[in-house]
């Protein structure tokens, strides 16, 4: 699936769309771009293996596709073939989709610096060791503030997937998550549930 938002802040996607991720209201593939249309002024836009995420220009932030782990956000399970906003976040600024080895997750970055994360958590994706192995509902990363930058492996493979990274304003940077690859960059090859340095 491949998304893109033009110069009018529209946003257009297409390729596979067997859960939606098309957000055109249905599963049929499409090899040609097509308009979403249920969303205006879109300001950026993630796209993970099973479901995509954007943000628009009041702060607003939604999900659309896969949701068996609850990546969309919207407290539930259910998935959705069109956008659905994310239950409780207001001023964000920018917004991953990711995938870990056995679903989706989706993390964003909203005023202050702060760090919001739900879905699969079973390698510890949402940062945050106390929530079950998959949370429908945006979580904020305690102790987590001053980020100005927020990234996600969008990988479901066994392959060095399933974690997340940020940077801060002082300038550095700390992620968590899997680590079967040494992808959090602590010199361990340990998950981390936490940010770590």
């Amino acid at each position: 699936t491949t998304c893109a938002v033009d110069a009018s802040h529209s946003l257009w996607c297409w390729g596979a769309n067997r859960h939606g991720q098309l957000g055109d209201g249905t599963t049929v593939d499409r090899p040609t771009p097509g308009q979403v249309a249920s969303l205006t002024d879109v300001r950026s836009v993630s796209v993970a293996t099973d479901h995509v995420c954007a943000v628009t220009g009041d702060g607003a932030a939604w999900c659309w596709g896969d949701n068996w782990f609850g990546a969309l956000g919207d407290g539930s399970f259910e998935g959705s073939t069109v956008p659905v906003p994310v239950e409780g976040l207001s001023g964000v600024s920018s917004i991953v989709a990711g995938a870990g080895s056995i679903g989706g997750y989706t993390c964003a970055l909203a005023d202050g610096g702060m760090v919001w994360c739900w879905g699969s958590n079973d390698l510890g994706e949402l940062g945050n060791p106390a929530l079950d192995w998959r949370h429908p509902s945006p979580s904020q990363i305690e102790g987590l503030t001053g980020v100005v930058h927020l990234a996600a492996s969008i990988d479901n493979c066994v392959c060095g997937g399933g974690h997340v990274c940020v940077a801060h304003a002082e300038g550095t940077v700390s992620c968590w998550g899997q680590n079967d690859r040494g992808q959090l960059g602590n010199g361990t090859l340990d998950p981390s549930p936490v940010p770590t340095p």
